[in-house]
């Protein structure tokens, strides 16, 4: 089963010790119009090749968000499969911030 965070959990974890990266896997255009603080953009078309290149340690701390949800659960399988392994999605994604 994939890991999932919730926003309120996502934003105590940022203020800790050891933040994840924050990973926007939507388009360019949806980012422009809103993202949550410190995101970072990797469009879901270029997360592997982005990911290995810029965190080539497995064991870096992800947590990646769409729109609603569907996107990062492709997208955090993904990286599974390319041996990261604390990948979280946020419930919801970036529409579950906006509601918040």
């Amino acid at each position: 089963m994939l890991a999932q965070i919730s926003i309120e959990e996502l934003q105590e974890s940022l203020s800790g010790p050891k933040p994840p990266k924050v990973i926007d896997i939507r388009e360019p255009e949806e980012y422009e119009r809103g993202h949550l603080k410190g995101a970072e953009l990797i469009p879901l078309p270029k997360l592997a090749r982005e990911m290995d290149r810029k965190y080539p340690n497995k064991h870096v701390s992800v947590v990646i968000y769409d729109d609603l949800g569907v996107r990062s659960h492709h997208a955090a399988r993904l990286l599974r499969a390319l041996g990261y392994r604390n990948v979280k999605e946020v419930i919801g994604g970036y529409s579950a911030a906006r509601a918040s």
